[in-house]
């Protein structure tokens, strides 16, 4: 499993593939980016439980987490899924970008999300899609890396009183011969 190392300001900031050994710090990392930013995600901490921690770690060649690790402290995190039903496994679908707010605005956020599509484009993958809302701030991140907006869903999120839509947001990461409507 390879890694890489991005310099910032408060030291270098190594981005790699997580282990099963990651699992507990990657739960608390997922509870704190719900936590925080709750608007931003479609999941809430009423999902983080529902899952096998290690068996989202471990992943696979179809479901891997990235993270930005400083430390010993995991201060970031992304996860690329890719459908196994064969009318849908030529995308993936980017989740989970988060980095903690001291980190933040040091190219990690990017760093996180090419990270994740690269071993994706690597399997074949030739779309990758996402979702954010537009309040989040993370649009100029993902229109760094190369996603565009391709349309809207309306009220996508419901939180605290207030409708939420999303942008969804979409890159090309093979050539492609699609059929245009």
């Amino acid at each position: 499993m390879s890694s890489s190392s991005v310099p910032t300001p408060r030291g270098a900031v190594t981005i790699r593939q997580t282990t099963a050994d990651d699992a507990p710090r990657l739960r608390a990392l997922r509870v704190e980016a719900l936590s925080s930013s709750p608007t931003s995600f479609g999941s809430d901490l009423s999902d983080v439980d529902a899952h096998d921690w290690v068996e989202v770690a471990t992943g696979d060649a179809d479901n891997a987490v990235f993270v930005a690790e400083h430390a010993g402290q995991l201060i970031g995190m992304t996860g690329a899924y890719r459908s196994t039903r064969p009318k849908e496994a030529h995308h993936a679908d980017l989740w989970g970008v988060y980095v903690q707010p001291a980190w933040r605005r040091n190219g990690l956020a990017q760093t996180l999300v090419n990270r994740a599509v690269d071993p994706a484009r690597d399997a074949g993958v030739a779309i990758v899609k996402l979702t954010v809302v537009p309040e989040s701030g993370a649009r100029a991140c993902y229109e760094r890396c190369g996603f565009t907006v391709t349309g809207v869903d309306p009220a996508a999120i419901y939180w605290d009183g207030r409708y939420y839509d999303e942008l969804l947001m979409h890159r090309w990461v093979q050539p492609n011969d699609r059929v245009r409507v």
